[in-house]
Parts: structure tokens; C-alpha cells; sequence
């Protein structure tokens, strides 16, 4: 009887690390994407503030040169 309940016990672990494996993994691999994406959240933020920038100058020059050539 003894011997049926540390088999059950091992074979228990056995699959429960074969269970959270997989799960620990996912979960870090979760974590490294939600920071990849946060930082290229705020590279696209800056990206945008500069474009939104030079299309400012760009649409400025276009009305200084409108002006010019009447």
C-alpha cells in the first residue's frame, strides 16, 4: 500500500512539472512581447511627433511658395 502512494506521488510531480513547464514558459514569453510592444508603443509615439513636425515645416514652405509665385 505504502508503495502505491509514493508512485502516485511521483507520477503526480512527474505531471505537474509537465504541466507548469510549459505554462512558466508561456508566461515569460507573454512578458517579453507586453514589453517589446510597450517599447515600440513609445518609439511610434515619437515617431509620429516627428512626422507631424516636418509636416508642419513642409506645409509651411508650401504656403510660402504659393505666396511667392503670384
Amino acid at each position: 500500500m505504502e508503495a502505491n502512494a509514493v508512485y502516485t506521488v511521483v507520477i503526480g510531480l512527474g505531471a505537474l512539472i509537465g504541466v507548469m513547464t510549459p505554462i512558466i514558459k508561456l508566461n515569460n514569453s507573454i512578458t517579453k512581447l507586453t514589453t517589446l510592444i510597450e517599447y515600440i508603443t513609445k518609439d511610434n509615439i515619437k515617431q509620429d511627433e516627428r512626422l507631424d513636425s516636418h509636416s508642419k515645416k513642409l506645409d509651411n514652405h508650401e504656403i510660402r511658395i504659393t505666396k511667392l509665385e503670384k
